[in-house]
């Protein structure tokens, strides 16, 4: 057990092209772009990184040469929060960029309006507000 409380400090998104991927997450979604360097991107989006690492290079440097699954499989996704009157602008703005829509936005009974979208990778991206208090 660590001595000191752990800190998220980023996450990995394994995608096809950098390219792709950081215009998507940069212009679309609206994080700013911190570092870059050949198939490795970081983006800041508050106290936790978003990275991204092109798969060829995971694959071939990390899992040496072994096929990855496919992007986006399984139950994992990420939760971008923008305020409430923002949600409906972010999730239109990500489809007509190219984002697979799959939950438009709706109100919950907890006091959030929640969407979801596919990132051009298949990576599951919830749009979401804060929960009302």
């Amino acid at each position: 057990m660590p001595t000191s409380t752990p800190a998220l400090g980023y996450v990995i998104l394994y995608v096809e092209s950098l390219d792709r991927a950081v215009s998507f997450y940069r212009d679309v979604l609206g994080f700013e772009l911190k570092f870059r360097q050949g198939p490795y991107g970081e983006l800041v989006t508050g106290a936790t990184t978003l990275a991204l690492s092109e798969r060829a290079f995971i694959r071939e440097h990390i899992f040496g040469g072994a096929e990855l699954p496919p992007a986006g499989q399984g139950c994992s996704e990420i939760g971008v929060l923008v305020p409430e009157e923002e949600v409906d602008g972010l999730f239109s703005r990500a489809v007509q960029a190219g984002a697979q829509a799959v939950v438009e936005p709706i109100e919950q009974p907890w006091g959030q309006r929640v969407s979801y979208v596919r990132d051009p990778d298949g990576h599951l991206i919830e749009i979401c507000s804060p929960v009302r208090r």
